[in-house]
C-alpha cells in the first residue's frame, strides 16, 4: 500500500495529492475507494529528460585586437579544428566582423605562418565583414590577421561576430564575439587632424 487520502465534510472541496514513485521495472497502479458518494481521481505521470550537453563546436575560434596604433587597429583571428578528418581539405570561409566606422585594408590580409599563405584564395568585402575564401584548413592552428583604419567616429560601436565555417556544410562552424575597446568619448582630436586616446580612456 502506497498511501491513502481521506475525504470528509470538512475537506471535500480541497484537492488532495498523493505522490507515488514509479517502480524501476514498471507495474500497475490500483486505486481502491470505500465509503459513500462520488470520488473523482486524476492520475498524472511526470518524468524528466536527461540533460544533454550542448554539442562541441567543430572549430574553436579566438580573436585578439591590437589598439596601440589607433586609429589603425590590427585583429588576428585564430581557428583550431576539434574534428580532424578529410573534411578539412575542402573549401572553408572566414568572416572577420568589422566595427562600424572602420574600413578593412584588404591588402593587409595574411596568415600568421608564411607557409600557410597559399590557403587564402580570395578576399571580398561584405556589408559588415571581410570574407576570406580558404582553399582548406590545416590540421594545426590557422591565424589570419587584418588591419583596419577608422574612417569616422562612431559612438559605442556594436559588438562584432567573426566566424569560420565549412563552405559546403555551414553547420560545421566556430564563432567569436568581440566588443570595441574604447567609446568615442575616450578620444580627442589632435591639431594634426588625427585622434588619440585620452589619458582617462578605459577598456570594457
Amino acid at each position: 500500500e502506497l498511501g491513502e487520502l481521506t475525504v470528509t465534510e470538512e475537506n471535500f472541496d480541497l484537492l488532495q495529492t498523493l505522490y507515488v514513485e514509479e517502480p524501476e521495472k514498471g507495474g500497475t497502479l490500483i486505486l481502491n475507494c470505500t465509503g459513500s458518494g462520488t470520488a473523482v481521481a486524476t492520475v498524472a505521470s511526470r518524468w524528466h529528460m536527461p540533460l544533454v550537453p550542448p554539442p562541441q563546436p567543430v572549430f574553436v575560434a579566438t580573436q585578439t585586437w591590437d589598439w596601440t596604433q589607433s586609429p589603425k587597429i590590427t585583429t588576428t583571428l585564430c581557428v583550431n579544428a576539434t574534428e580532424v578528418d578529410h573534411r578539412l581539405d575542402g573549401y572553408h570561409m572566414a568572416k572577420l566582423g568589422l566595427f562600424s566606422g572602420y574600413e578593412a585594408l584588404v591588402e593587409t590580409v595574411k596568415t600568421q605562418e608564411k607557409h600557410q599563405s597559399h590557403l587564402i584564395k580570395r578576399v571580398e568585402r561584405g556589408e559588415s565583414s571581410l570574407e576570406i575564401y580558404l582553399d582548406s584548413l590545416p590540421r594545426s592552428e590557422l591565424c589570419l590577421s587584418l588591419e583596419l583604419l577608422r574612417q569616422h567616429m562612431v559612438e559605442d560601436p556594436a559588438p562584432v561576430i567573426s566566424e569560420v565555417y565549412d563552405y559546403y556544410d555551414p553547420a560545421r562552424r566556430g564563432t567569436v564575439t568581440s566588443r570595441h575597446l574604447q567609446a568615442v568619448s575616450d578620444y580627442v582630436v589632435t591639431d594634426a587632424g588625427g585622434d588619440r586616446p585620452t589619458p582617462e580612456g578605459h577598456a570594457e
